[in-house]
Parts: structure tokens; sequence; C-alpha cells
């Protein structure tokens, strides 16, 4: 099982941190995820944002394989 270790916040549009754009209060937690409220931005409308979280995985990944089957026809047999 997984366990996340760190989140990451950008504004969508510039790629920006969030934490370097002009907006108010916003938060980027690990606990609590993001938030922005829109009362408190000057234009009154949060950014969009993209939110990324990192964990550490302690299970090994798994593949798995698949067996692809080649079938041919002759013309005039059905």
């Amino acid at each position: 099982m997984g366990v996340i270790t760190s989140i990451e916040c950008k504004d969508v549009e510039t790629g920006v941190d969030y934490s370097e754009t002009n907006e108010e209060k916003l938060a980027c937690k690990l606990n609590r995820g993001f938030q922005c409220q829109n009362r408190h931005q000057p234009d009154g409308m949060c950014r969009d944002y993209k939110i990324r979280y990192f964990c550490s995985c302690s299970e090994l990944a798994t593949t798995t394989s698949a067996t692809i089957l080649k079938i041919s026809t002759t013309p005039g047999y059905t």
C-alpha cells in the first residue's frame, strides 16, 4: 500500500506554483488538499489549479501479459 508523501498545486494556465500567484488565502497542504475561496480573490473567482499527489509505494508493480492470436482466412471459405 502506498502513502501520500507530498502535494503540488500549480496554476493550470501558467504552470506557476500556487504560492507565486497573486491570489489570496490559498492553501496546498498534504492533509487537506488544495483550498481556494472565491470570496477572498480580488476578481471574485479562483483560478483553475492542477493538483498532483506524490506517494511512496511499498508494493511492487505487477505486469500482465497477453497472448495475441493471428487468425488468417482463406478467400472463398467461411
